[in-house]
């Protein structure tokens, strides 16, 4: 953590001097849960003239009105800009950004292409690497931030966010010069095998197994962990949220290819019940839950292509035939997909499997992200912290639809301080308050710590005031955090302050609200990432300020 904290400051006032705070009742807020939903005929192409009255929606089973709905495309062609409608609709209005477009805050589209290297075969990942860079080149969506990141036993960010799809290639290539452990594991599966040929009973292969499978578990753990990390690392930007996770495969179960197998040549029922503490099943759905409470799709690519029969190199030595071989591979082929199908499927995204050829299946994905329907309802419910299950049908026949499965009703809190996290990891600037930061000039502490003035100025123009007799009256909030060069990180402070403007007031109305406070820092070059929000307005801001502390 960083050696900073906020230091007491005259509370900001835009009201004269020696007036009283004002206290006043709660403003209750329109609280709108947006859905995207894709829709897709059986083929997988998308189906772009769906009306509200196609949809049913329900949260935690109760039925839901649909009181927001828009068709989202980035295609050209389509019919011109449209706000989404509001109320019953009978046709979607469309929201087109286009090249020369920007797209909204919360439309943008965050993708993290994600190489587990400690999970691939370098041919696997070379192969899938030189498509995915054809791929990306062309442009995903035409206002997506890409970034590349990799788990080499232990998360490593390649390329944080960028627009530039040459910056996003070169990223991919350099890719290519780093380890992958695939093989290894093979090898490992291959020795064991060995060994668990000569054996002549059931409990002493299981014996001889118990501790590579608790191995693999290990390493699932560490490759979940890391996974789900990279999940709440995005969670608090503004938008949709995308992890592309590229690997050869993760075991829902531990060896469970290997156990089978184990029961096949001494069935008695031993082996079967010995696998059933490497069950992964609980982890992969705590990731998932992760991710639909924060908002990420996965999708998830198996690199290793068709498989080929007897890929395990057992039947080489002659230790297996072919029939015992095909069933063993299957099993761990099996083992290896079912994880990649549900992380996709639990959290409304695709899985890319069994295929040499990756484009055509991309190209889908690149669907998901230039078309989808927006369906909004409000729930009786805001800001609970509890995670609520979704689910949305769809009238009429041969319609296929994907959609998260729940999400975590976060407050308004949480919200701002995620969004103040993300913007100093990722340097997002979402500010439709107008708010300006400006640095002082430091004073001297103790030791290597300094006293910085910060300035915070909202034009009251962008603010929310209720009148309340001869006052009118605002509320914001205010969200602080630093990173030093390092990466380190502060507790998000958060700062409250009430706005007060007296009608009549001699000295006038003021244009803008002004809050001052002093920050304790150590010396160096830091980023300050500063979200305000208005709390009767519900509109929200975060900006961030490089400062350069002391004599560096």
């Amino acid at each position: 953590m960083l050696g900073w904290l906020i230091m007491p400051a005259a509370r900001a006032r835009a009201q004269p001097e020696g007036h009283d705070q004002p206290v006043f009742s709660e403003v209750v807020q329109v609280h709108v849960v947006n859905v995207d939903v894709y829709a897709t005929d059986k083929k997988g192409n998308p189906i772009r003239d769906l009306t509200a009255a196609d949809f049913e929606i329900s949260e935690d089973g109760k039925p839901m009105e649909i009181t927001h709905f828009s068709l989202l495309t980035a295609e050209k062609g389509a019919a011109g800009d449209a706000e989404p409608s509001s109320g019953p609709a009978t046709r979607p209005s469309e929201v087109v950004a286009g090249e020369s477009g920007s797209a909204p805050p919360d439309r943008r589209l965050w993708l993290v292409v994600y190489i587990d290297n400690t999970n691939l075969r370098t041919f696997d990942r070379r192969r899938v690497l030189g498509q995915l860079r054809e791929f990306l080149a062309q442009g995903v969506d035409t206002q997506a931030e890409v970034m590349v990141a990799s788990y080499d036993r232990a998360l490593n960010i390649r390329l944080p966010f960028t627009s530039d799809p040459a910056r996003v290639t070169e990223s991919l290539i350099e890719l290519e010069a780093t380890r992958c452990e695939g093989a290894r594991y093979d090898a490992d599966r291959r020795d064991l095998l060995r060994r668990l040929d000569v054996v002549s009973n059931q409990i002493e292969a299981v014996q001889m197994l118990r501790p590579y499978a608790d191995q693999i578990l290990h390493d699932l753990t560490l490759t979940l962990e890391a996974l789900q990390e990279m999940v709440e690392e995005i969670s608090g930007l503004p938008g949709r949220k995308a992890i592309l996770y590229v690997s050869s495969g993760l075991p829902r179960l531990a060896a469970m290819d290997l156990f089978m197998d184990i029961e096949n040549r001494f069935p008695t029922g031993y082996a079967l019940y010995k696998k059933n503490p490497f069950n992964a099943t609980g982890l992969f759905d705590e990731l998932t839950a992760t991710a639909n409470a924060h908002g990420v799709i996965l999708y998830t690519l198996g690199a290793g292509g068709v498989p080929a029969s007897g890929s395990g190199g057992v039947e080489k030595e002659g230790l297996r035939d072919t029939a015992a071989v095909d069933s063993l591979e299957t099993d761990r082929s099996t083992n290896l997909q079912l994880p990649l199908r549900h992380l996709a499927a639990d959290t409304g995204g695709q899985a890319i499997l069994n295929r040499n050829d990756l484009l055509p299946a991309l190209r889908k994905v690149a669907d998901d992200f230039r078309t989808y329907y927006s369906l909004g309802y409000t729930p009786d419910h805001a800001g609970d912290g509890q995670f609520h299950n979704i689910a949305v049908e769809v009238r009429r026949p041969g319609v296929r639809l994907r959609y998260q499965s729940g999400y975590r009703d976060k407050s308004a809190n949480t919200r701002m301080s995620e969004g103040v996290r993300a913007a100093l990891t990722h340097a997002v600037d979402d500010n439709p308050l107008g708010v300006v930061v400006e640095v002082g000039v430091e004073s001297e502490a103790d030791e290597d710590r300094y006293l910085v003035p910060i300035q915070v100025t909202i034009p009251l123009a962008e603010v929310v005031l209720l009148p309340d007799g001869e006052v009118s009256r605002g509320r914001l909030r205010l969200f602080l955090a630093a990173m030093d060069k390092e990466g380190r990180t502060t507790e998000v402070a958060e700062i409250p302050s009430e706005i007060e403007l007296v009608e009549g007031d001699p000295r006038g109305r003021p244009d803008q609200w002004r809050f001052s406070t002093n920050l304790r820092m150590r010396g160096g070059q830091h980023t300050i990432a500063l979200g305000v929000r208005d709390e009767l307005g519900a509109i929200s801001a975060f900006t961030t300020h490089a400062v350069s502390v002391g004599d560096h």
